[in-house]
């Protein structure tokens, strides 16, 4: 869950042992005010240890007399009229991993208050699932709410629990609770405001729902027609550019989430553009139980929050259930472009290109402006860095860059691709750890020159889907290391993107390959850093030409 607040980003998750729904649970945060460095993951709701005797859910006689609760919650954080900034969580109970804590049968709502110096309130209880089976009375694990001797406090929890919008997210953890939710039941709601005033809410399996009244009330939920979903949960809001997107799954497979997908819609009800917002997914590093592949659980900034106020949407989301994510979306969303390139990173309008690429950075990786020029490092034994960039379609186009290698880790290289809007490649380069550089022609990668550490290489490319044919050359100085040509490994119709990357693959998934039955195992040395693999790029330029 992702907050704005104060000149930071809050992103709040949770995090079990191994497998989802393993005992015990926690809930971290982690801040940011730009949302590339992060802070450490600060413990704001522990582990907590219950009394078991309450509990009326499925397989009661797994759990001991007292066990660890698992944490569940689809919205956190809640900014009140005064200003004052809650984050919430709920401990539920899950005697074994398949029985999900947001059944209805866990134990409390939590909250506690985030100060503007950052440090927090106590936890307190602001609701007990007393539908449940728990109260105050036999699990008084924190105080009430209302016992709190901060009267600002206590307001700016009276005030959340009177907005319908922010609270018909808790449904499925108090799902029991049947008189006090007006909203019909679904899970995951993210709602946004249509432009003649009119909720729309839509639910995990692509659902949607109407309210007239701000919550009040809400028509029966229906299938929306042509969001094609499974079980990965959809994100809808409107946009700063006074749009409205939805991020999501487009897929019915529920185990294989991917890829994240944004459509946009100019009414907030008709929206068309399908495009990916994680074209590729970072592979599987440990085995665990119900461990859904891909990007999924995606989430925004509620609407009614603060946002930062600039041209972009804002989003979190887990791949694999291992990684969270961090994203930055500019809008308006477009796919494709409409112009020619001319770019230099170093000169006075470097900052500005860069809101033109497309930057996956993992942790272990980084992406900066630098000595001039877009500096990738990387880090990762298995995933990867990378920087594409949008061309404007072309059959016939001329690329020129600058690319500088300082070093590549054992066993990978760098690759250089041209794409079209599919992700097809027609012609690469690799830059390999030996100091080759290898053209693909024909879907053989062909050796033709070395590069140098720290030297500039000047490249010239020129791809004809026509004639499927690229011609290279590739400069050092005065000194021209290669020119020749390639045949072209695919047949695409355009080119449409250039892709920067700090290995040439990954080991990723498959449909064939299931994280339900903690069957995948796990990657050899996936926690320790390799490396580093470090390069930049200088200028780059394109220009259409004619068949």
């Amino acid at each position: 869950m992702l907050a704005w607040w104060h000149g930071r980003f809050f992103l709040q998750y949770l995090s079990n042992p191994v497998s989802e729904h393993e005992m015990p649970g926690q809930t971290l945060l982690v801040i940011s005010e730009d949302g590339w460095s992060w802070s450490r993951p600060e413990l704001v709701f522990a582990p907590l240890l219950v009394d078991t005797s309450p509990y009326r859910g499925p397989n009661k006689d797994l759990l001991p007399p007292r066990a660890p609760c698992v944490m569940h919650q689809r919205a956190a954080f809640f900014v009140s009229r005064g200003d004052r900034f809650l984050m919430t969580a709920f401990y539920g109970l899950s005697p074994e991993p398949h029985t999900a804590p947001n059944n209805g049968y866990g134990v409390c709502r939590v909250v506690r208050e985030i100060h503007a110096d950052l440090s927090l309130s106590p936890v307190h209880v602001i609701r007990w699932n007393e539908a449940g089976g728990f109260n105050a009375a036999n699990t008084p694990v924190f105080p009430d709410y209302r016992a709190s001797a901060d009267r600002g406090f206590v307001a700016a929890c009276d005030e959340l629990l009177a907005h319908p919008l922010a609270t018909q997210q808790w449904w499925e953890e108090e799902r029991l609770n049947t008189a006090w939710f007006r909203i019909p039941p679904g899970q995951a709601l993210s709602c946004f405001t249509l432009p003649d005033g009119t909720v729309a809410g839509v639910f995990k399996h692509g659902r949607v729902t109407f309210s007239r009244d701000q919550g009040l009330t809400w028509s029966e939920p229906q299938p929306a027609p042509g969001l094609e979903t499974a079980t990965g949960k959809v994100w809808g809001q409107r946009t700063p550019d006074g749009r409205y997107a939805l991020v999501y799954n487009p897929s019915t497979d529920g185990q294989h989430r991917w890829p994240l997908a944004v459509m946009t819609s100019d009414n907030g009800s008709d929206y068309a553009g399908l495009l990916a917002l994680t074209p590729e997914v970072s592979p599987c590093r440990w085995q665990g139980l119900l461990k859904n592949l891909g990007p999924q659980y995606v989430r925004g900034i509620f609407e009614g929050n603060p946002l930062p106020g600039d041209d972009a949407m804002y989003l979190t989301y887990s791949v694999n259930k291992e990684d969270i994510w961090f994203g930055r979306v500019p809008v308006p969303v477009r796919g494709v472009v409409d112009e020619d390139i001319d770019e230099d990173f170093g000169g006075p309008d470097a900052s500005s290109y860069l809101h033109n690429w497309n930057l996956s950075v993992p942790a272990w990786t980084r992406a900066e402006l630098a000595g001039g020029a877009l500096s990738l490092t990387d880090r990762d034994p298995y995933d990867r860095v990378r920087a594409w960039r949008i061309l404007k379609p072309a059959s016939c186009v001329r690329l020129s860059f600058t690319l500088q290698v300082e070093s590549v880790a054992p066993g990978t290289a760098i690759l250089v691709a041209l794409q079209d809007r599919h992700g097809s490649v027609p012609g690469r380069v690799l830059l390999q750890d030996d100091g080759r550089i290898l053209v693909r022609s024909g879907g053989v990668d062909v050796p033709v020159a070395r590069w140098q550490a720290g030297a500039w290489l000047t490249c010239s490319w020129q791809a004809d889907c026509v004639a499927n044919r690229l011609q290279l050359t590739i400069d050092h100085d005065d000194n021209r290391l290669y020119d020749g040509q390639a045949a072209f490994s695919a047949s695409v119709w355009q080119i449409e993107r250039i892709l920067f990357a700090s290995k040439a693959n990954l080991p990723f998934q498959t449909l064939e390959d299931c994280g339900r039955y903690g069957t995948l195992g796990d990657l050899a040395g996936a926690d320790t850093p390799i490396g580093p693999t470090v390069l930049a790029i200088g200028q780059l330029g394109s220009k259409t030409l004619a068949v």
